[in-house]
């Protein structure tokens, strides 16, 4: 009875990311469609460089699109000794990474790929509006310094804020030159589409075979959720980085409804509700199961007096985290 909350968390979960993969599959980018690298400025600390190639990771050949993120896998960095090996001009460069690098990272990409990119979106009454950008540009330089990827575009945007720069734009095969405006955040106001979208794999399932990846994948959240404790209490992850409440929860789902990814956080939840109220903590369904079992062990109950005093600390915990977990949200705002 006191895991059957637990019980239909997990169940929730499981049914959620099973429907997930059977209606939209799995979309993965294969290696041969980025060829080099963005690295942060956390990346570059360590000694990565605009332009590398991932040929490794972890002595394992690069294949997925998804180990270019791989630093904010917990997965990866539960490994003591976390390497990546770079194809640099003609020489082999392999690179340690520390485990406490997400604390630098702060929920941000670590390793970008390096792509060429068109105007996609632009917002109304922008400076890219107003400039006469159209969505399919090609900004192929600014100012006369190449802009053709979008890791060039930041650095040179950021020279002229609110000044008037001169945008050499590539339109249906024909070159142009506009005037614009960097506004003062150093931006165009336009969304950037990147090449690489147009180049994933998605591999679609039966109803059968997403049975069988839907708890996989539900299953891995509790185990994220468990690799990421492990590394709080042992000083790998910043506690304060790596934890939220109420308002990161609804930073998470965003402004706009999106299905894919409101089903994706509505599973993700589900499983770590599940996690949470598993933990031995007095007054969490944990707490009551490890009082159950000493009971069937023993043979008897804890006192009365006991019981009490062990959820008055569980409560106390719980306030406490409820309280560091708001005031937490509010200092990140």
């Amino acid at each position: 009875v006191m895991l059957g909350g637990i019980f239909m968390n997990i169940l929730t979960g499981i049914i959620v990311f099973t429907i997930m993969i059977y209606t939209w599959g799995e979309a993965k980018l294969p290696p041969t469609a980025v060829s080099e690298i963005s690295p942060s400025k956390a990346a570059k600390e360590i000694g990565f460089k605009t332009g590398d190639k991932i040929i490794k990771i972890n002595n394992k050949d690069f294949n997925e699109f998804d180990d270019f993120f791989y630093v904010n896998s917990l997965e990866y960095l539960s490994n003591e000794n976390n390497t990546i090996t770079v194809k640099r001009n003609d020489s082999l460069i392999t690179l340690d990474i520390p485990k406490n690098i997400l604390n630098k990272l702060a929920k941000k990409q670590f390793l970008l790929p390096r792509a060429e990119f068109t105007i996609g979106s632009i917002m109304i009454g922008s400076n890219a509006e107003k400039a006469g950008l159209k969505k399919g540009d090609i900004i192929k330089s600014i100012n006369e310094e190449p802009t053709i990827f979008f890791d060039q575009l930041r650095p040179v945007l950021a020279k002229y804020s609110s000044e008037s720069v001169n945008l050499n734009v590539i339109r249906e095969g024909e070159e142009l030159n506009l005037e614009a405006t960097v506004s003062e955040d150093t931006t165009l106001g336009f969304y950037p589409q990147f090449s690489y979208f147009n180049e994933f794999d998605t591999t679609y399932y039966s109803l059968g075979q997403s049975f069988i990846k839907g708890p996989k994948e539900a299953y891995r959240i509790i185990y994220l959720n468990i690799l990421g404790f492990k590394m709080m209490f042992s000083g790998d992850l910043d506690v304060s980085e790596n934890t939220g409440g109420p308002i990161s929860i609804a930073q998470m789902f965003g402004s706009t409804y999106t299905a894919q990814r409101f089903w994706t956080l509505v599973g993700m939840i589900s499983m770590v509700l599940a996690f949470m109220n598993l933990l031995p903590i007095p007054g969490l369904d944990g707490g009551h199961v490890v009082f159950l079992i000493y009971e069937m062990v023993s043979g008897k109950k804890p006192s009365d007096k006991f019981m009490e005093w062990s959820l008055k600390i569980g409560f106390i915990i719980l306030i406490s985290l409820m309280v560091f977990t708001f005031v937490n949200d509010i200092l990140k705002l």
